[in-house]
């Protein structure tokens, strides 16, 4: 359940929808063992599990902040770039 705002600088809490931004992941987790795996302990044995994970930047995060998920699977705050950024690499 989203309680509070995504970036761990920000302590508001959550109350509406409409005052940020929601963002839905798709996260792997894995599953303690597998029921005719148990008492096995090969690194295989634990199979990885599909979740879907939401996440909120409060309104004033999300003028300057957007999530990312890493390669880790670890969901980020990154800085959103600035358009002028882009129409000067573009130049």
């Amino acid at each position: 359940m989203l309680s509070k705002c995504a970036n761990p600088a920000c302590a508001t809490t959550f109350q509406y929808l409409r005052r940020g931004r929601l963002f839905k992941f798709e996260l792997d987790s894995f599953a303690a063992e597998s029921p005719s795996l148990v008492g096995s302990n090969s690194p295989g044995d634990k199979k990885p599990v599909r979740r879907v994970e939401h996440f909120w930047l409060c309104g004033e995060c999300a003028r300057h902040m957007t999530l990312s998920l890493e390669c880790e699977r670890k969901v980020v705050v990154v800085p959103l770039r600035r358009r002028q950024s882009y129409r000067a690499a573009a130049s």
